[in-house]
């Protein structure tokens, strides 16, 4: 298995220079998260590493990719917008020598996000919204979120995501709206089992 510093080697050299830095941001959010909710933080960090790595792929390329493993072929139709995710998972199994499934699993969804998530993936697809630089309406709800709650920061997450995406007009994974709709009722489930125990 990579280790952190050749998986940074890596990155620094397939990535520009502006997303080493927001995957260097990732990182260390990521572990910080991870040290918080009680996680592996090696864990957490190695995933972050590898979360864009394969960002500057083209389409085609990455199309090509997903289909010569079968680790990565049935998300080779996916649209353009999200294969990165998953083209990022096959590259940590296959070359980076990565077995751990939480740490793939984080790869592979910090986009899309999906139902029944680990909390490591948890941990990756928020850091990748909140890492320091990110600044859009809504951040400092949701980064006060990620400390207290994965479950109701996950819904929020995703609800300002899928607002960004219907105003720009851009393609929506059925993964993301999954998602929503499955933290929606986790986070809506424990506020009622919570009023419950109150009364």
């Amino acid at each position: 298995m990579w280790t952190e510093s050749e998986i940074d080697g890596y990155i620094r050299k397939h990535l520009k220079e502006g997303r080493y830095l927001h995957t260097l941001r990732v990182v260390k959010a990521s572990g910080e998260l991870a040290k918080i909710h009680g996680l592996d933080a090696k864990k957490a960090r190695l995933a972050a590493y590898l979360h864009d790595c394969k960002k500057y792929m083209r389409e085609n390329e990455l199309r090509e990719y997903l289909m010569s493993h079968p680790e990565g072929l049935k998300d080779a139709d996916r649209p353009a917008e999200v294969l990165h995710g998953f083209a990022g998972a096959v590259f940590a199994e296959i070359e980076a020598g990565i077995s751990d499934m939480e740490i793939l699993e984080a790869i592979k969804w910090h986009t899309t996000g999906t139902p029944g998530m680990c909390d490591l993936a948890k941990v990756v697809f928020l850091a990748d919204m909140i890492e320091e630089d990110r600044d859009f309406k809504g951040i400092e709800a949701l980064r006060k979120a990620a400390l207290k709650n994965l479950d109701a920061a996950m819904l929020m997450g995703l609800d300002l995501s899928l607002t960004y995406l219907l105003k720009s007009g851009k393609y929506i994974d059925p993964d993301t709206l999954h998602a929503r709709n499955h933290f929606l009722v986790l986070v809506r489930d424990r506020i009622r089992i919570n009023s419950k125990a109150n009364i």
